[in-house]
């Protein structure tokens, strides 16, 4: 599970930055619908 409390290492979890940056931008043409990358993050 992704700790949220952790400090930021995108070198040792480069998937972190990958989660961030889809989810702080969805409107860049993201393959998932709105509604689908708000579950997901609720998920989280």
């Amino acid at each position: 599970m992704f700790d949220r409390n952790a400090p930021l290492d995108v070198e040792a979890a480069p998937e972190v930055e990958e989660y961030t940056g889809r989810h702080r931008a969805p409107e860049r043409g993201s393959a998932e619908s709105p509604a689908t990358d708000e579950r997901v993050c609720i998920g989280w």
